[in-house]
């Protein structure tokens, strides 16, 4: 009976011993903790970011400011404002749009938009905003940097001057096909995580919360290449494109998963209702790293976006060039002086819908244009600005937008002819007249720094 009883103690004991050994307590005799075993492990689940959603005890107005991107679907109305509602909160929501504006623009208050920024930003509405969202032109960040930071700084300090936060909707690169990523040898891919590198790089300059939209759409291109994203001009939004924004936007500032909102807009694909808050969810809380070889800060140099590589000149401008007379200085009316192309280059390709002028131009030089300026003073009165093509040997320098040329009117006056350019080109809308442009070459018209050519010398034809 005695030995009975000891048995059973001693079997208890070991009973009691071996939760501790499978607790990490006890190690069992013989094993090496340090050493790896062979038994398979199930892959840990993602914990959960430790974000704070925003309280829901007050109202938040907020403010969009963008272009088409921002404008397709009326996503800060008609998506994202009823997206936040629907999460609990009392949200209002404005927004001020124009296709194709820049953020220098939106910072200007001598242009039209730039105009509504400044009052709704003024003084008097000091703390009227508790978020301000800003959204670059498309390809801006990546063909021309350092207007882009230099945009995002002013918007930023007259955000900020405001009392409101602002937070950058950084975009998406253009869909495989697109004659853009052709012009600037880029791929989706590269152009993803080029907006997404620079779109940090001045977020963390000016401590501003960016939102990845264009990583949740890389994300969906990617790996659920059935659900479409873009317009069939392969750069703009379609509804289920404007709603991934709308997502990514409001899980940003809200500090909400979108994945928890009961919330599917007008979206009718199933596919599509479960994938995109997923995507949207993922790139504000698990967002990826940027690859080291994207990687930048505001102060680093900004590299050529053209091809390094020669490319047939016939393609971009020597075919399309009209040869300048010697010493020309004076004012040209090319209109008159000059036979024109019935080509011009709209950005991406040679079209065929406006008649223009190429003409050899050097770095440095300045160009006036009657036509880079105001919509209804600018003579071809469709917008303000008009579009300006510069190349160099191995492709486009820099393919200014009407906005872009009209920013540069606004602020000078005239183009000045970037760097590694050796043609310009420039159309000519609707015939008139009136549009003249005024070369100023450096190396026929300057002696000593004084213009030959300028002011009351100016003349209306060859020197």
């Amino acid at each position: 009976m005695k030995m009975k009883k000891l048995l059973c103690l001693l079997l208890a004991g070991v009973m009691m011993l071996l939760p501790l050994v499978g607790c990490g307590i006890i190690t069992p005799p013989n094993v090496d903790p340090t050493e790896p075993t062979n038994e398979p492990t199930e892959p840990a689940e993602p914990t959960e970011p430790e974000i704070e959603p925003l309280p829901k005890d007050k109202k938040y107005n907020i403010l969009f400011i963008g272009n088409s991107y921002t404008k397709r679907a009326s996503m800060p109305t008609a998506i994202f404002e009823p997206m936040a509602k629907a999460a609990g909160y009392d949200v209002k929501v404005t927004a001020i749009l124009n296709g194709g504006h820049t953020l220098e623009l939106f910072a200007n208050p001598n242009d039209t938009y730039g105009a509504q920024v400044a009052a709704a930003l003024s003084p008097e509405n000091y703390g009227k905003y508790d978020y301000v969202v800003i959204q670059e032109q498309s390809l801006r960040p990546v063909i021309d940097t350092e207007k882009f930071y230099d945009g995002a700084r002013a918007l930023v300090e007259k955000i900020r001057a405001a009392g409101a936060t602002p937070v950058l909707y950084n975009h998406w690169g253009r869909k495989t096909g697109s004659p853009d990523l052709i012009t600037y040898n880029m791929t989706n891919e590269t152009m993803t995580w080029k907006l997404a590198a620079v779109g940090e790089a001045i977020g963390n300059e000016l401590d501003m919360p960016v939102a990845y939209v264009g990583l949740a759409f890389y994300d969906i291109y990617t790996n659920k290449p059935n659900i479409e994203l873009y317009d069939p001009d392969l750069y703009h939004p379609i509804y289920n494109g404007s709603f991934l924004a709308a997502a990514t936007i409001f899980a940003k500032i809200f500090g909400v998963d979108p994945t928890t909102v009961p919330y599917a807009g007008d979206l009718v694909d199933p596919k599509a209702i479960v994938e995109l808050p997923k995507a949207a969810k993922n790139a504000v809380f698990y967002t990826p790293e940027i690859p080291e070889e994207y990687r930048t800060t505001t102060s680093s140099p900004v590299g050529p976006t053209n091809p390094t590589e020669p490319v047939t000149p016939g393609l971009l401008y020597a075919d399309h060039l009209i040869q300048l007379p010697d010493n020309v200085c004076q004012a040209l009316n090319l209109w008159t002086a000059l036979e024109h192309d019935s080509y011009y280059y709209d950005g991406s390709k040679w079209a065929t819908t406006v008649p223009s002028i190429t003409i050899s131009v050097n770095p440095g030089d300045h160009i006036y244009a009657t036509s880079f300026g105001r919509h209804g003073e600018n003579g071809h009165n469709s917008k303000d600005g008009i579009r300006v093509t510069f190349f160099s040997e191995y492709g486009v320098v820099r393919s200014l937008s009407p906005n872009d040329t009209y920013a540069e009117y606004l602020t000078n006056g005239y183009l000045t002819v970037p760097e590694g350019t050796v043609a310009a080109n420039i159309p000519l809308w609707n015939g008139a007249a009136n549009k003249e442009v005024y070369i100023l070459n450096r190396d026929h018209c300057y002696e000593n720094d004084v213009c030959l050519g300028c002011g009351s010398n100016a003349e209306t034809g060859p020197a």
